[in-house]
């Protein structure tokens, strides 16, 4: 159970899942409340509890002062010694240069090679690919308490934090299949930097609702910002922003607002990398800067897909007479059988950008190919017609098939 004393509510987990978000507390006097009692509903019945542990969370002794006039921040490459402290897996800037040297960047450049693409669009995309296949999220990780960091002078002296809070480097986070949202920018910087691009951008993400905040890797194409956080697709500025305070609502139960981030840029310096804090962006930043799905983008769709079946299914003709296949009752005349196949993918019109269309249009390909059936009927028919629609903030894939 996690008590928020800031909004007078809590949120349950159980077994690492969260059950409950956002539970107005039953007392009114948050302040005081200083410890828990689990009970059952269960009458009667004996209920025992194991693995209870009760924590109280606190902030470390880092604070951010933003002023109006905004001044971009360089930050030195660390000393080995530093490096070798171990003290930078507990402060997120610092991991990103000790996380980042080159011996660190040259132990997944295996990865790097194999991941990477014709093109940086290419290459983000297949790194979302592969995150989201091979790298669970840690949610037992995400729960432990922030460690304390204790300073003299200026000078960090100790950490007090429970085992397993650390921030990884990019081949622990391959080695155990699993990370929490540092670990994962850490790993999908890395990737970018050993792929040859560079500069890189990270995201450290605070919310209006939460004091919890959010870190993720970004990059820049044309002069905007595409987030790569996790898993695909890559996502602009104002599709992230509904990301976290609409649709994440549909799987993990919360909206989140995005209050502002600071922006850093991580660049190859030498045998390490130089990290430097340009800027600020507030949520009007996000909201600004937005794709608007139009008639064009759906031709754009449909045309690529087109092509994709053409070079994949060669023995496939594309036939406009079955174009209408999906809306009649009766096989248009000269054709032996026919099937219609439709397949949603909800909130792609929100989610599609131009700059990443053939990532789009491979991964519906993809999707539709993926399915058992549809595949076995694009080797029994020889016409096909594809249409792609817009429904709401969904869009529509209609495959027709038919024999002549």
């Amino acid at each position: 159970m996690v008590l928020d004393r800031s909004t007078k509510t809590f949120s349950v987990y159980l077994n690492e899942r969260l059950i409950a978000e956002n539970v107005a507390a039953y007392s009114p006097d948050v302040e005081n409340i200083n410890a828990i009692a689990l009970v059952s509903d269960h009458a009667g019945v004996k209920v025992y509890y194991d693995d209870v542990k009760v924590f109280e969370t606190s902030q470390t002794h880092y604070t951010t002062i933003q002023t109006p006039t905004y001044t971009p921040t360089i930050t030195t490459t660390p000393t080995v010694s530093e490096c070798s402290s171990g003290y930078w897996r507990y402060i997120f800037e610092d991991a990103l240069k000790c996380a980042l040297t080159k011996e660190e960047l040259s132990k997944i450049s295996y990865l790097a090679n194999q991941l990477k693409g014709k093109t940086l669009q290419e290459s983000a995309w297949d790194i979302l690919e592969w995150l989201d296949e091979n790298i669970e999220y840690n949610y037992s990780k995400a729960l432990l308490p922030a460690p304390t960091i204790w300073t003299l002078n200026g000078k960090i002296t100790s950490v007090t934090a429970e085992p397993g809070v650390e921030i990884q480097t990019p081949y622990e986070t391959v080695q155990k299949g699993a990370g929490v949202c540092k670990d994962y920018a850490i790993l999908t910087t890395a990737l970018l930097l050993e792929m040859g691009y560079s500069p890189v951008y990270v995201f450290d993400i605070n919310f209006e609702n939460s004091q919890i905040g959010h870190v993720a890797t970004a990059i820049k194409i044309n002069d905007e910002y595409f987030l790569l956080d996790q898993h695909p697709p890559a996502m602009d500025l104002g599709t992230y922003y509904r990301d976290w305070s609409i649709y994440r609502k549909e799987t993990l139960g919360e909206t989140l607002l995005i209050s502002n981030v600071n922006v850093y840029e991580v660049r190859k310096s030498g045998k390490n990398v130089a990290i430097k804090e340009i800027d600020v962006l507030t949520a009007e930043d996000f909201k600004s800067k937005d794709h608007e799905f139009s008639s064009m983008d759906l031709t754009r769709i449909s045309e690529g897909l087109k092509e994709m079946f053409q070079e994949n299914y060669p023995s496939l003709i594309l036939d406009s007479g079955i174009k209408s296949l999906d809306t009649r009752t009766y096989l248009p005349p000269g054709y032996s059988d026919g099937i219609t196949w439709r397949v949603d993918f909800p909130h792609f019109v929100d989610y599609y950008n131009p700059v990443f269309q053939d990532e789009f249009v491979e991964y519906f390909y993809t999707s539709l190919t993926s399915y058992g059936e549809i595949k076995k009927d694009l080797s029994k028919f020889n016409r096909f017609w594809i249409k792609v629609a817009q429904e709401g903030d969904s869009i529509k894939v209609i495959l027709n098939l038919a024999k002549k």
